[in-house]
């Protein structure tokens, strides 16, 4: 952290924005380790709202992504720990289906069906898509499947303004222009693929 600040040097923002969100995503989990710790020490969730200043339904939300955390926490591996604001759409899916499958009242009652289902839907989740790993590489290939569809609905390819060789094996492109052409220099005709 200290290096962010040496003075003397500019400031990197985009390291700054990273280390606070950092920052935040970290108090994050320790706020929801502090609220488990007071529900299993007695604490009902009316009097941690009433004592913290918070409204009930962000003190259930903080200890419903504290319990999936913790059951994700020997599953997740090599990636980090999803942020409470990620993980909520995941909680709020089992918790439907438990709805739909049990009611309204086993939701309530038992949380604890719903946290596995929350916690097994991420880890079965469509994995975000390359760049959201870029590892510095910017070869990015589209499935063949994406490509047949395309080609299925515009019946050829004209022209792929941003491809390689190797990409447009799969495009089949009558026309592609590499990095090296530079896309955005040359005019764009007929029926486009690019790959966004």
């Amino acid at each position: 952290m200290t290096a962010l600040l040496q003075l003397g040097l500019p400031i990197n923002w985009a390291e700054v924005e990273t280390r606070w969100a950092e920052i935040e995503e970290e108090a994050e989990r320790k706020r929801a380790d502090l609220l488990r710790g007071l529900v299993q020490r007695g604490a009902t969730q009316q009097e941690i709202a009433e004592h913290l200043g918070l409204a009930q339904a962000r003190v259930s939300q903080l200890l419903d992504y504290g319990a999936v955390t913790q059951k994700l926490i020997t599953t997740v591996i090599n990636e980090p720990l999803p942020t409470e604001r990620e993980l909520r759409p995941f909680i709020q899916e089992a918790a439907a289906e438990v709805a739909a499958e049990r009611g309204v009242e086993r939701v309530r009652e038992g949380r604890e069906e719903v946290y596995d289902r929350a916690a097994d839907l991420y880890e079965r989740r469509e994995q975000p898509a390359h760049v959201s790993y870029n590892s510095g590489n910017n070869e990015w290939y589209t499935p063949s499947e994406y490509v047949e569809a395309a080609r299925a609905v515009l019946g050829e390819i004209d022209l792929d303004p941003a491809s390689t060789a190797e990409a447009n094996t799969v495009v089949k492109a009558r026309r592609f222009l590499s990095i090296d052409d530079d896309g955005l220099k040359h005019p764009w005709f007929g029926r486009v693929w690019m790959n966004p």
